[in-house]
């Protein structure tokens, strides 16, 4: 974690295989892509203030637990815009898996050329949180699959 607490607005970080465990996204992160070459990451957590810009790129995630969410937004922080590129989520449980999952209203998300297979819910928009969802080359491509029950989106914008 300590490679992100010291990026800076421009900066790219690069996510070693040697990596494991959960990314924690710091306080005031701003303007950053975050690459995976190969990482071990088990999810990726967005719970901090200030956080604006940030790009994920090629994180694949096989999750093998039941009813857990591999991105999660924390609600009442100051989250903007966060994109995550060429990414797969894998669901492999018996039960619900979440691709994203949180409330935040005042966040974009964009999901870019990523894949979701074997996941229930892609994006769980809990409680009608999510300012906006933008989704370009994703696959599953249609609306029910990809965000089932999603009667809170009525009146937020998505985009494919």
């Amino acid at each position: 974690q300590t490679m992100l607490a010291d990026a800076k607005p421009g900066d790219t970080v690069l996510v070693g295989s040697a990596f494991t465990g959960v990314i924690e996204i710091p306080e005031g992160l701003k303007d950053v892509t975050i690459v995976s070459m190969g990482a071990n990451a088990d999810k990726i957590v967005l719970d901090q203030d200030n956080i604006d810009n940030v790009t994920f790129d090629g994180f694949s995630f096989d999750r093998t637990d039941d009813n857990d969410v591999t991105i999660k937004l924390t609600p009442d922080k100051t989250i903007g815009a966060v994109t995550f590129k060429n990414c797969s989520i894998t669901g492999k449980g018996q039960k619900v898996t979440d691709g994203l999952s949180g409330k935040n209203r005042n966040t974009d998300i964009t999901f870019e050329g990523c894949t979701f297979s074997g996941v229930g819910r892609p994006v769980y928009d809990e409680f009608g949180g999510i300012k906006s969802l933008t989704l370009k080359d994703c696959l599953p491509m249609t609306l029910p699959t990809v965000c089932p029950g999603l009667r809170r989106f009525r009146e937020k914008l998505i985009r494919f």
